[in-house]
């Protein structure tokens, strides 16, 4: 089986609606998800966003970051996380 590992930039605006937080299980399970770039202006992560990405290693946090919900990374990889306020 080939090995797949998916980057993934969320985008500021989806149809000309700035995106302010990431929902509850947005993500969960994408096994293939390696990397998240999360832009300026993401307000929130809710809780179990990210839950069950095993192959998540690294996700780049926003300045504008407030909260991030419970487990919002359980069952990840993760090795590294960075953020302007780091």
């Amino acid at each position: 089986m080939e090995d797949k590992h998916i980057y993934l930039k969320i985008p500021e605006a989806v149809e000309n609606m700035k995106v302010v937080g990431l929902g509850k299980l947005a993500f969960c399970l994408e096994r293939y998800l390696a990397k998240v770039v999360i832009p300026e202006g993401v307000e929130y992560i809710d809780e179990r966003a990210f839950e069950g990405c095993v192959n998540l290693k690294e996700v780049e946090l926003p300045e504008s970051l407030i909260a991030i919900g419970s487990k919002a990374f359980m069952d990840t990889s993760l090795t590294g996380i960075s953020s302007p306020k780091m």
